[in-house]
């Protein structure tokens, strides 16, 4: 009978237990066991558990074993592992394509591997065949299909085939671009060499010039811009020339001992700019200018379609300019229409100006009139501000509604901004974790960093451990 009723208790006393558990909010676990996880590479990414490393996939399937002193990254199906000190290529199978010989190796080109022994670079080929014979005394890893390599204090170039296409008689030499090769030669004279890669390549009528298309040709302190056909874009006489953006690139000439600004399309032809005092990249087919201190914004004819009024203003994204006129913010579209009214109806005023305390926005409607003091308030593109108070952050909306409560440490703006999943990574009380718009917390505040979401999943670090996360919260390796 005693029993009997101590079963009943701890019946009643597991109930009570249950229901109480049942309200409340129980995090996940994160149990992280990894020494350090790598970025992405083929889907691939290495990880390090107990000093020894494998691969994992984006759903945290292990794809290669926990079983390798040091790794590279995967290339073309094929990455360099280490054992015992020596190392060698393996495929997505696990399986071994090189043996274990060498002192480093790296799948780099193609079914072309990189490998090093006794201080001398070599590329082999899959079936172990020596490709250069470690002839030369360097050899710099491919680039846009060639090689830089030395011979007694001299350099040249081979090919992707081990052909010598540029003899070793130079003092100094740079990386190959795109067939570009620029060398120094024994009188220190600037050498520009073109190896045509591709014969039907188009002449200077090739849409959408890219780079390694062309390369930049100095003389002095004069700056031209050289075609891969031979042609020149920009003759050698401009003082300088930025890289293109949206097919153009700023430009600056001197002439009498004045400065002529320019932008520079991938044709060679030039509009004149220099009415203004400082000229910038072109985004979304706009480009921000500057004139007596006031932002602006032209066309790629040099048309002033947004007069220069704005004592800031950000480069367009989506039609849309945030700018600053008169102590007030706002937005401006490509048309020069501007709107400083974020309210959420057409009989709701919302205003925000600046006075000695900071920012102030003061809202109005039919029924509610009251303002609010912040240190700091920064539109953004889900028509929310971000606001700081107290050295806290938050979000209020444009009836001054607390979106997200003003609690939390920015380490960076771009923290506070939503990501493509509507969730935020923040940080309270020195420790990261995740939010969504309504301040629901997805990831507890546990962690001493959250790197962002790349294809759905984040890196999560916790003192010498770190793992993966989803957008749920789910921690899946």
């Amino acid at each position: 009978m005693q029993f009997f009723l101590f079963s009943i208790s701890l019946l009643i006393f597991a109930s009570l237990n249950s229901e109480e558990s049942s309200t409340t909010e129980i995090s996940p676990e994160y149990d992280l066991k990894c020494q350090s996880i790598d970025d992405f590479h083929e889907n691939l990414a290495s990880a390090k558990i107990e000093d020894k490393y494998g691969f994992i996939n984006s759903t945290g399937d292990i794809i290669i074993p926990f079983e390798y002193d040091s790794v590279n990254y995967f290339s073309n199906g094929y990455v360099g592992v280490c054992k015992n000190g020596k190392w060698g290529i393996i495929n997505k199978h696990n399986q071994l394509v090189i043996s274990y010989k060498y002192d480093f190796a790296f799948a780099y080109y193609h079914t072309l591997f990189l490998v090093v022994q006794k201080g001398k670079i070599n590329y082999i080929t899959r079936d172990e065949n020596d490709f250069i014979n470690f002839e030369y005394d360097e050899v710099d890893w491919f680039r846009s299909n060639y090689a830089k390599i030395r011979i007694n204090g001299k350099y040249g170039y081979i090919d992707t085939l081990g052909n010598l296409v540029v003899p070793a008689k130079y003092i100094r030499a740079y990386d190959a671009q795109h067939g570009w090769i620029w060398a120094i030669d024994a009188d220190s004279n600037d050498v520009y060499i073109h190896i045509p890669l591709d014969q039907n390549f188009n002449d200077l009528g090739h849409v959408g010039l890219k780079e390694g298309d062309y390369m930049y040709i100095r003389e002095e302190d004069k700056v031209g811009v050289l075609h891969r056909s031979g042609k020149f874009i920009a003759p050698i006489e401009f003082r300088e020339i930025f890289q293109f953006s949206e097919g153009y690139a700023t430009a600056y000439k001197v002439r009498n001992d004045s400065l002529f600004k320019y932008y520079l399309d991938t044709l060679g032809n030039l509009v004149d700019v220099t009415r203004y005092d400082r000229i910038y990249n072109f985004y979304d087919g706009f480009a921000k200018v500057k004139k007596d201190s006031l932002f602006g914004f032209i066309n790629t004819n040099g048309v002033e379609v947004v007069k220069c009024r704005y004592k800031s203003a950000i480069y367009f994204q989506n039609g849309i300019s945030y700018i600053e006129v008169d102590g007030r913010k706002g937005v401006v579209d490509t048309l020069g229409n501007e709107k400083f009214n974020f309210a959420s109806n057409i009989e709701d005023t919302l205003v925000n100006e600046r006075d000695s305390a900071g920012w102030y926005l003061s809202y109005k409607s039919r029924n509610i009139q009251r303002k609010e003091y912040y240190e700091q308030m920064i539109p953004n593109s889900f028509g929310l501000f971000m606001i700081k108070r107290d050295g806290k952050f938050g979000y209020i909306d444009s009836t001054l509604s607390v979106v997200i409560p003003v609690e939390y440490e920015v380490s960076y703006y771009g923290d506070f901004e939503y990501n493509e999943h509507g969730l935020l990574i923040l940080e309270r009380d020195g420790k990261k974790g995740i939010v969504d718009r309504h301040n629901k917390v997805v990831v507890p505040f546990i962690f001493d960093r959250i790197n962002p979401f790349e294809n759905g999943i984040a890196r999560v670090f916790k003192s010498d451990k770190c793992g993966i996360i989803d957008t749920t919260g789910r921690h899946i390796f």
